[in-house]
């Protein structure tokens, strides 16, 4: 039973450091572009005004990232006129009473450099998207808005889906701290702490636990279950595996060796 524990660790640090390689270079540009100095310049000449020269300055250097890495959308809200930029123009206006705005602003409630989120995406048809947003913030510490890229979540999906049924594995992901939006639902392996608890027979207090760098395994008759918390995307990773195989298997192994000496 031991070495099918083990197993189970190492799936779930494996399964860890593979979504993390899916997420590092959204989360690399984003945060390039919230350093970069082409931005703030561009945010102390804000007008307001959305169809002017200095607006496409800004739509034009949007799209050019957003032609590079290949991104769905590249967007930067103003936090001095609320206008959501994204690399094709102006998308909308966000208010704070608009339910599908308040990504944007309990953002900025968190205090935190950058955050990442599942969230419908609206300019795309409102596709279910892997969002980075970045905080833009000047020398003295005010904040200008937030800049981030989004994907379609099918590509993230996909891979850890392929993951997690080359390890015969159940996997699941929640949301442990990032802003919560107006998308309440789950979406493959990214689940509502409801839908967690459910699917892996677990207590919503369980799929939220504090864990360290470590993670957590308990097993229960032949269920054996891992949580890991990813520090960089700050989610819940839940690593589920029936070790009855496996552990028949290690049985077998000493009875095959015995019959042989006979």
């Amino acid at each position: 039973m031991e070495q099918a524990t083990n197993d189970v660790n190492l799936t779930a640090l494996d399964l860890n450091s593979q979504i993390t390689n899916i997420s590092t270079e959204n989360r690399v540009v984003s945060q390039m572009m919230a350093n970069d100095i082409f931005l703030f310049k561009w945010c102390e000449d804000e007008t307001g005004d959305t169809d002017d020269e200095h607006a496409q300055n800004l739509y034009d250097y949007l799209k050019a990232y957003q032609t590079k890495y290949n991104y769905d959308i590249v967007f930067f809200v103003s936090n001095k006129t609320y206008n959501y930029y994204y690399n094709d123009g102006l998308n909308k206006v966000v208010a704070p009473d608009d339910e599908f705005d308040s990504w944007y602003f309990n953002f900025l409630d968190l205090n935190q450099e950058y955050d990442i989120q599942i969230d419908h995406d609206e300019v795309n048809d409102f596709s279910v998207s892997l969002f980075v947003n970045c905080l833009v913030v000047d020398k003295s510490g005010e904040i200008l808005g937030v800049v981030g890229v989004g994907n379609k979540i099918d590509d993230f999906e996909s891979s850890v889906g392929d993951l997690t049924e080359n390890l015969s594995i159940s996997a699941g992901i929640v949301n442990k701290g990032n802003a919560h939006n107006s998308f309440k639902g789950s979406s493959g392996v990214y689940m509502t702490t409801e839908d967690a608890a459910t699917a892996f027979n677990l207590s919503e207090d369980d799929v939220l636990m504090d864990v360290d760098k470590a993670g957590y395994t308990w097993i229960d008759g032949y269920l054996c279950t891992t949580i890991y918390h990813n520090n960089d995307l700050n989610w819940n990773i839940i690593v589920q595996k029936d070790t009855r195989s496996t552990v028949n298997n290690m049985l077998r192994q000493p009875y095959g060796r015995v019959a042989l000496m006979f």
